[in-house]
């Protein structure tokens, strides 16, 4: 019994790093293959997750060998229920969650399975074991062969379930889409998917109890926004403007918000400060030091959203600006005529 256990400690520590390496894993800190980084039983590797279901296969297989056939049955079970408990978290539940409740499109193989070194552990040690040799065996009558079936289903169902409640398309009733820039700096369109009614007032809070996407004047980035709700997450993964159900204008300069339906256009007749900036350059005179221009088209541009955070400290810079012996006559009238 002895030999048959120490060459099931054997197996079992080197089996799972070998088809983790295998299946090109990373190690858990990110760094080389996955089939070192499983072997080493230290506290910074993987292995040290390795140990707890290694010892627990390891107790399983002796008490199996010195039981009784019904013993060594129900041992077996055991076995299964913790194999079957790590073929459940090596599913990607994100994704099946994803493609049972929205229209995503159903996950390749090799997306569905995630690289869960927990779940490779229990799954290995779980099934060498259930099938190791060497148990007694007895009849074991159908009625309860069935019911010992049923409870080694049981722990991996309450996990499956417990993982799937924890899925965000379970949890979230807003799921981020696509996004993307332009066409003007400044400007962001933002899809996102949603199973709430598409009403404004609803919605609004939503995005507000999310927090995601932030408004535009919490976002250094972003002056102009279109958010556009889908109730079609590949459309919303895709930002198919076509299939937006409805858009909400958000404006960093504090233009009221606008919702419109279906794929709004939230920019062609507002004008962000960006905008103004080139807007007002292209204008300045010729003669005038490129610094000089910069700090005309700046002040502007304030004079019509003051509020920008590029308009703090204008009076310094003017000062600083004048104060430079490399400016022209033009550029110090310029400079003095401006508000």
């Amino acid at each position: 019994m002895k030999l048959r256990v120490a060459l099931y400690l054997i197996v079992a520590w080197l089996l799972a790093p070998m088809i983790a390496a295998a299946a090109g894993w990373r190690g858990i800190w990110g760094t080389g293959s996955a089939g070192l980084d499983f072997l080493l039983p230290l506290p910074i590797s993987g292995g040290a997750l390795h140990v707890p279901s290694w010892l627990l296969g390891a107790g399983l297989v002796m008490a199996r060998q010195s039981a009784d056939g019904h013993a060594a049955w129900w041992g077996r079970i055991g076995a299964l229920a913790m194999a079957a408990s790590g073929a459940v978290l090596l599913v990607d539940m994100n994704d099946v969650a994803l493609a049972l409740g929205t229209d995503a499109p159903w996950p390749s193989a090799r997306r569905l399975l995630s690289a869960n070194p927990l779940g490779l552990f229990l799954l290995v040690d779980g099934l060498l074991a259930a099938l190791w040799p060497g148990a007694p065996r007895a009849a074991v009558p159908a009625r309860r062969r069935m019911t010992g079936l049923g409870l080694a289903m049981a722990l991996p169902a309450l996990l499956a379930v417990a993982l799937w409640q924890q899925a965000p398309v379970s949890r979230h009733d807003l799921l981020p889409g696509a996004a993307r820039y332009g066409p003007n700096r400044g400007d962001e369109t933002v899809a996102l998917f949603t199973t709430l009614p598409m009403q404004p007032a609803v919605l609004a809070a939503a995005v507000a109890r999310h927090g995601s996407p932030m408004p535009p004047d919490q976002d250094v980035n972003v002056q102009d926004q279109a958010v556009m709700f889908f109730d079609s997450h590949d459309a919303a993964q895709r930002l198919d403007v076509a299939r937006a159900r409805l858009t909400w204008c958000r404006y960093e300069d504090g233009t009221p918000e606008r919702w419109i339906d279906g794929a709004g256009d939230c920019f062609s007749e507002h004008q962000n400060f960006s905008e103004r900036l080139t807007a007002a350059h292209d204008t300045i005179a010729a003669g005038h030091t490129r610094p000089v221009r910069l700090f005309l088209a700046r002040a502007s541009a304030c004079r019509a959203q003051p509020s920008a955070e590029e308009c703090a400290g204008l009076d310094k810079a003017r000062e600083r600006l004048l104060a430079s012996p490399d400016l022209n006559d033009q550029d110090r009238a310029a400079l003095a005529r401006a508000d």
